[in-house]
C-alpha cells in the first residue's frame, strides 16, 4: 500500500512550502500576469498591412510620421539586424563607432568600410551618423593620400554615403543639404579644387547615378551642389521639417551661385557664360529676398521686405501716437534711457545706406585683420597687403571717408557707432 504525502488532493500535489511544480505562489502569480498582458500587448502593437491600420502604437507612428516607411525606403537587412541585436542595438553602435575611430587610426579603410556600413544598418535613420562619418571620408581621409585622384576618389566616397542616407532618410532635408555643401565647398574649395572640378566634371559614373542626360556645361560641382540645395528646398515647401537654421539653409541655393561665378572668374571665363552665371545669381538672390523664412516668434519674414516693413512700422508708430498722445514717446524715451552710452549713441547717428555699407567694409577688414593676426602678421594687414596690395581700410576710416562727415560732432557720433560696432562684432 502506497503512502501519499500530507496534504495531497490528487496526482499534482503541493509540497510541505505551497511549491506547486517547484514553483512557489508569487512566481505564479507572476507568470500568469506576464501571460495577461501580452494580450493587450499583441492587440497594441500589431503591425499595419495593406488590408489593416495595425494596432494603436503602428497608428500613432503613421500620425506622427516615424514609422520606416514615413521615413524612407525599407531595408530588410537593416531591419533584421536590428531585431538580431535583441534590444542592444545601441551597445553595438556604440562598440562600431570606436572601431571605426581605431580603423581610421591605424589607416584600415577596408575595415573602416565595412564598420560604417553596419553603422548605418543599425541606425538607418539617425541623421548624425551620415553627416558624421560621410565628413570623415571626404574630408579627414581623403588627405591621408598623396595622389589627387585617390583624394578625389574618397571625397566621393563620401558624398555617394550621403546619398544612401538620403534613400533611406527620403524626409531629412538637411542630408540633401549636406550633400549639395560636399559637393560645391569640398570640390570647389579645396586645395586641390582645380583638378577635383575637372575630375568631377569626367566623373561619367557619378553624374549616371546622380542625374542621367547632365550635359557637361551643367556637370559643374557648383551647379550639382545647387540642384541639391533646391531639392532640399522643395521637400521642406512639401511639408517635411526641417532641423536647421532656416535662414542659411534657404540662403545656400543664392550663395552657391555666387560662387560658381566667382570660380568661371578665377578660371578666366567671362562672356556671356559669366553674364549668364551673375544672371542666375542675381535671380536666387531676389527669390531668396521673397522667401518666408520662419523665425522663433511663429511669424515668418522676408528679407526683401525690410522697406516696406519699416514704413508699416512708422504707420503704427503714428496710429499709436494718436491712440496715446505723448504716451508712446514717452515709454519710447524711458526704453532709450535704459541702453548704455555708446547705444544711444549709434541710435542717434545717420540711418543711411553709406553709413551702413561704410560699416559692413569696416567689419569685413576688421575681421581680415583677426584672421592675419591668428596667422602671426601684425594688425592692421589684410590678405591684399599681403599679396602686395594696399591695405584694407579699417572702420572709422571707412566711416571718416563717408560723405558729409565734416562736422566734429557727427564725427564723434560716428566714431561711437564704430565702437559700437566692433563690440557687437566680437
Amino acid at each position: 500500500m502506497t503512502n501519499e504525502p500530507s496534504g495531497a488532493t490528487g496526482p499534482v500535489a503541493l509540497d510541505r512550502e505551497g511549491r506547486w511544480l517547484g514553483l512557489r505562489p508569487v512566481t505564479l502569480l507572476m507568470l500568469v500576469a506576464i501571460g495577461v498582458l501580452l494580450i493587450p500587448l499583441s492587440v497594441l502593437s500589431q503591425p499595419a498591412d495593406s488590408s489593416s491600420p495595425g494596432g494603436l502604437l503602428a497608428q500613432m507612428r503613421a500620425e506622427e510620421g516615424l514609422s520606416q516607411a514615413n521615413l524612407g525606403e525599407i531595408d530588410p537587412t537593416s531591419e533584421t539586424m536590428r531585431l538580431a541585436t535583441l534590444g542592444l542595438k545601441n551597445v553595438a553602435v556604440t562598440l562600431l563607432w570606436d572601431r571605426a575611430n581605431y580603423y581610421k587610426k591605424v589607416e584600415d579603410w577596408t575595415n573602416l568600410s565595412a564598420t560604417l556600413e553596419q553603422m548605418t544598418k543599425l541606425q538607418p535613420n539617425f541623421y548624425s551618423v551620415w553627416d558624421f562619418q560621410a565628413h570623415n571620408l571626404s574630408y579627414n581621409i581623403s588627405v591621408e593620400f598623396d595622389d589627387y585622384h585617390d583624394r578625389y576618389a574618397w571625397v566621393i566616397k563620401g558624398i555617394e554615403f550621403l546619398r544612401d542616407g538620403i534613400f533611406l532618410n527620403t524626409r531629412e532635408a538637411r542630408l540633401l543639404g549636406r550633400m549639395g555643401w560636399f559637393i560645391g565647398q569640398k570640390i570647389g574649395k579645396a586645395d586641390e579644387k582645380l583638378q577635383y572640378r575637372r575630375l568631377f566634371k569626367q566623373d561619367d559614373d557619378f553624374h549616371e547615378r546622380d542625374r542621367p542626360g547632365r550635359t557637361l556645361p551643367e556637370r559643374d560641382n557648383w551647379l550639382v551642389g545647387r540642384e541639391k540645395y533646391i531639392s532640399g528646398q522643395e521637400l521642406v515647401d512639401s511639408g517635411a521639417p526641417l532641423k536647421t537654421t532656416p535662414l542659411i539653409f534657404h540662403s545656400e541655393p543664392m550663395m552657391t551661385a555666387i560662387n560658381y561665378s566667382r570660380a568661371l572668374e578665377d578660371e578666366g571665363v567671362f562672356g556671356e557664360q559669366g553674364r549668364n552665371a551673375w544672371t542666375l545669381a542675381g535671380d536666387e538672390m531676389r527669390r531668396y529676398s521673397v522667401r518666408d523664412i520662419p523665425t522663433t516668434w511663429d511669424l515668418p519674414i522676408r528679407l526683401g521686405l525690410e522697406e516696406e516693413m519699416r514704413q508699416q512700422s512708422e504707420r503704427l508708430a503714428d496710429e499709436l501716437e494718436e491712440l496715446l498722445p505723448g504716451r508712446y514717446a514717452e515709454l519710447g524715451e524711458r526704453l532709450r534711457a535704459a541702453l548704455p552710452a555708446e547705444e544711444q549713441a549709434a541710435l542717434d547717428a545717420p540711418n543711411d545706406g553709406a553709413i551702413r555699407r561704410a560699416a559692413a567694409a569696416g567689419l569685413r577688414g576688421r575681421a581680415e585683420d583677426n584672421r592675419h593676426m591668428a596667422n602671426g602678421g601684425p594688425r592692421g594687414t589684410s590678405r591684399a597687403t599681403r599679396k602686395g596690395g594696399a591695405t584694407r581700410p579699417r572702420l572709422s576710416r571707412s566711416l571718416r571717408n563717408g560723405p558729409d562727415h565734416s562736422s566734429l560732432p557727427r564725427h564723434r557720433e560716428l566714431r561711437l557707432l564704430a565702437g559700437f560696432l566692433r563690440g557687437r562684432h566680437h
